[in-house]
């Protein structure tokens, strides 16, 4: 009999049977707390797998909509050239790309745009 069959056979015995509860005085502490133990890391699996399925599930369609919203945000009308190391674009500066209805500003900050393009300013990470 294999690990997983006899542990399971043990909660089943574990839910109702004198027998079992009998044989459990004679048997040592140690036994009791393994089983505790293994059972709790079961149900403990278990529950992670109920609430991990709907994130795995969810998180590719979140991840493509957002590529697609960021995408379908960058306008038509800009071109952006990198030669040397060095940023050119063809719209004056500084250029904004503010938040869409697709990509929501976030709550929590106070940003205003999405992306900034500024190649007369040196870069800064203060907001």
């Amino acid at each position: 009999m294999n690990f997983l069959t006899s542990f399971l056979k043990t909660i089943q015995a574990s839910i109702y049977s004198p027998k079992f509860y009998s044989q459990l005085k004679k048997s040592p502490f140690q036994s009791s707390f393994n089983y505790f133990l293994i059972l709790a890391f079961f149900l403990s699996f278990i529950q992670v797998i109920f609430l991990a399925y709907p994130l795995i599930t969810q998180t590719p369609k979140q991840l493509n909509f957002f590529a697609n919203a960021i995408v379908g945000s960058y306008p038509k009308d800009l071109e952006i050239n990198i030669q040397n190391g060095q940023v050119k674009i063809n719209q004056p500066e500084p250029y904004f790309i503010h938040f869409s209805k697709e990509i929501p500003k976030p709550n929590l900050t106070d940003l205003e745009n999405l992306v900034v393009i500024d190649t007369n300013l040196a870069f800064s990470k203060s907001v």
